[in-house]
């Protein structure tokens, strides 16, 4: 499942009002969105993902149109409902900018849904999380260029 797995989980644990979950005083007034257990349920068993990685399918080339309305519903839902502002993540999130690799693009998702809710630029936080190996590899490589 691997780091950001378990990040997620714990978001999904004490950031949400799913049945099981713990809220924490110290994420108050923050929201992980959520979904209602009918639409998680379907969007898992179509998609073949953990409830705790729904997001990620916002990255999806060929992308379900209810399953993508569905998402960004319940990022509005709990943006509505937060008093602080919203929780979200995956790794898909942190490939920020082009990449000759890679189609994806963290900032136009992060844009995707800004737009989405109606919230002006400046009000947005994004917050990047890096692993201890990917900061050793932008390391490696600055000593090499400088």
């Amino acid at each position: 499942a691997g780091a950001s797995e378990g990040i997620r989980k714990f978001f999904d644990l004490h950031a949400t009002d799913y049945h099981d979950s713990q809220p924490s005083d110290s994420l108050s007034g923050w929201e992980w969105p959520t979904l209602d257990q009918k639409a998680l349920t379907a969007i898992v068993e179509q998609e073949n993902v953990s409830r705790h990685s729904i997001f990620k399918l916002l990255f999806q080339k060929k992308q379900n149109e209810t399953t993508q309305e569905t998402l960004m519903s319940a990022i509005r839902d709990s943006w509505e409902k937060a008093d602080s502002g919203i929780i979200l993540g995956d790794e898909k999130f942190d490939k920020i900018g082009v990449n000759p690799y890679s189609s994806l693009d963290g900032l136009r998702q992060v844009y995707r849904i800004v737009e989405y809710l109606q919230v002006p630029r400046e009000d947005v936080t994004i917050v990047l999380l890096y692993s201890a190996p990917r900061i050793d590899q932008w390391g490696a490589i600055y000593n090499k260029k400088s």
